[in-house]
């Protein structure tokens, strides 16, 4: 069955908040078989032992660039607050205290409102 999935922008709208994704730097137009990336698989059952929901989704919507095929990117339905324990957990299983990315290959992404506002 089709699933929809969203621009990470459409999703801070509909969300009304400030939103977090990753995104896999080994998936490309040419290379798009995310559903056997490792990193990916493993970072979707730590999400779910620790139970943090996330969807499927896609980068920015951008009217200069023609759809591109799912790559794999998760919105993480976790608030951008670094007093949250929930947030505190997932930032320090994805980045390096110098904001470098703990796991190679995995970007951690920040999606300001604001931002999905312009779009």
């Amino acid at each position: 069955m089709p699933v929809i999935i969203q621009h990470i922008d459409a999703i801070a709208r509909a969300k009304e908040c400030d939103v977090l994704f990753v995104r896999f730097s080994e998936m490309t137009i040419e290379n798009h078989n995310y559903k056997e990336l490792p990193e990916r698989i493993e970072l979707i059952n730590w999400l779910n032992e620790n139970n943090i929901q996330f969807e499927f989704c896609y980068g920015m919507a951008s009217e200069a660039v023609i759809q591109q095929p799912y790559l794999g990117d998760l919105f993480l339905d976790v608030s951008f607050d670094k007093n949250d324990p929930l947030y505190i957990k997932l930032e320090k299983h994805l980045e390096n205290r110098d904001g470098s990315p703990k796991i190679s290959g995995v970007q951690f992404f920040y999606c300001p409102l604001g931002l999905a506002m312009q779009n």
